[in-house]
């Protein structure tokens, strides 16, 4: 058994310890890696703290051009786009709200690189980095693994600059940040962002989020005669309503009826619903946006407003797990 210093507290360890037996530091064996899980939140939480220590900003793409753009994805490019783009290979990230995810074996062709690629978007729904996170699977050290990196941006960027934490280059539009990131299994972060002067500034258009449109068409149903065959829970109506949010994210519901226990003659509330705890709060900030601030709080998680003669109830349904969006008459 061999003893190693704590990334953390630098005092002496054992080679096998999973956790720093003195300040609790998490240590990762390499042996324990599955390549498909090897960014736990705890070391997003480690690599975060290391950003900002460093002044990092976030960013990474395929290197293709003096712009500094990775996979020719442009910055301002939509979430729509984005996920478009990757199809089944990109997911929602599980690690920030609002970004996507995917991940890749061998990266920029170095055989044992593997990486999770964080694609961030700003508030109106334009990404605005990206971060790539990579495990030291190779036969190389990390030193050296930080050399062929350094090698590869420098041959299509030029000379970067050298710092206490790593290597920068300042492309056209991109600064671009190679850093080590100190944990048991070895690795590297690279991140990617636009500079100052060409950040994306627009704001997103509320009118073209279809809120409105969607309350409308529930609205429609109030009061109208109740058929259990067309209208009840588990015969939602056919079709479905969308909301689109920023970057042109789509939020797509169904919408269900239901009537008063003493009365089954007419429906006196319209439910669009869409299987997802997690929206609620994007959602939220649209209705904020198109509504202004709720009436009414009842939760962190279930809200109302109050527009004409009808109440709008937005809410996180915690027995089905469902954001949930309610429509009935005052």
């Amino acid at each position: 058994m061999a003893l190693i210093n704590c990334p953390e507290c630098d005092k002496e360890i054992s080679s096998s310890a999973t956790a720093c037996p003195h300040c609790g530091f998490p240590i990762l064996q390499k042996d324990n890696v599955d390549k498909k899980k090897v960014f736990p939140k705890k070391i997003w939480i480690i690599v975060i703290a290391i950003l900002v220590f460093g002044g990092i900003f976030l960013f990474i793409g395929n290197l293709s051009s003096n712009k500094g753009y990775w996979d020719n994805n442009k910055w301002g490019t939509s979430y729509a786009d984005i996920k478009g783009k990757y199809g089944d290979e990109i997911s929602d990230s599980s690690v920030e709200d609002g970004a996507l995810a995917m991940y890749a074996d061998d990266m920029l062709d170095i055989s044992g690189l593997d990486c999770m690629v964080n694609y961030s978007f700003n508030s109106s729904g334009g990404l605005s980095s990206v971060m790539l996170i990579c495990s030291n699977n190779s036969s190389k050290t990390d030193s050296e693994i930080e050399d062929v990196l350094k090698d590869i941006f420098s041959e299509e960027y030029g000379e970067p600059e050298k710092d206490d934490y790593g290597y920068d280059w300042d492309t056209k539009e991109t600064i671009i940040k190679l850093r080590k990131y100190p944990t048991m299994q070895g690795g590297m972060v690279i991140t990617f962002e636009p500079k100052e002067e060409i950040k994306t500034n627009s704001t997103f258009n509320v009118s073209e989020s279809g809120v409105e449109n969607v309350i409308e068409n529930m609205s429609s149903y109030l009061g109208t005669a109740y058929d259990s065959t067309k209208h009840d829970w588990d015969n939602p109506l056919t079709g479905t309503l969308d909301i689109k949010g920023a970057g042109g994210r789509v939020y797509t519901g169904q919408v269900k009826c239901s009537h008063d226990y003493g009365d089954s003659s007419k429906i006196t509330q319209v439910y669009w619903v869409i299987e997802d705890k997690d929206y609620f709060s994007e959602l939220y900030d649209i209705f904020v946006e198109v509504y202004g601030e709720p009436d009414d709080k009842f939760t962190r998680e279930s809200v109302e407003w109050y527009i004409d003669d009808i109440s709008i109830l937005l809410q996180y349904n915690t027995a089905g797990e469902l954001t949930q969006i309610r429509v009935m008459n005052e």
